[in-house]
């Protein structure tokens, strides 16, 4: 289940009225699956790598076709695993079909610019063939 499946909802209607939408399912097929990256607190249960730096970031997947989240810790500045992955939610106790967690490194990873800067919620839309992102940005005249 999406971790805000009302925002993420908010996000496709404007994709489908701006047409963004229908380019990429001209392209890539249907949407078939969401994916909503966040930044989260920090588990309990979850340690951190010895090289872990202070602008190391814990985020979580969530998905609108499976209820498990898949999580990490990881740094921004250097780009780099700050943990190992945590899964939470599984009902049927087995790991998310590696191609989800693949999906999230690879997508939080080019959200991350060269100053280690992020938007966060990332919206992911997945379609058989392809994927595309939203992620939000600060405006030109921010702070």
């Amino acid at each position: 289940m999406l971790s805000n499946p009302d925002l993420f909802a908010t996000v496709e209607s404007v994709c489908r009225e701006r047409g963004i939408i229908e380019r990429f399912e001209k392209e890539n097929g249907k949407v078939k699956g969401r994916m909503m990256i966040d930044a989260v607190v920090l588990p309990n249960d979850i340690s951190l790598y010895a090289n872990a730096d202070n602008n190391a970031i814990a985020f979580e997947a969530s998905f609108d076709f499976m209820d498990t989240k898949i999580g990490f810790v990881f740094s921004v500045e250097k780009i780099e695993a700050a943990s190992d992955l945590w899964y939470h939610g599984s009902t049927d106790g087995n790991s998310p079909d590696d191609v989800w967690v693949e999906l999230f490194v690879k997508t939080l990873v080019e959200s991350i610019e060269p100053d280690g800067s992020y938007g966060i919620p990332i919206y992911v839309f997945i379609s058989d063939t392809g994927s595309f992102s939203i992620v939000p940005t600060a405006p030109d005249d921010f702070g």
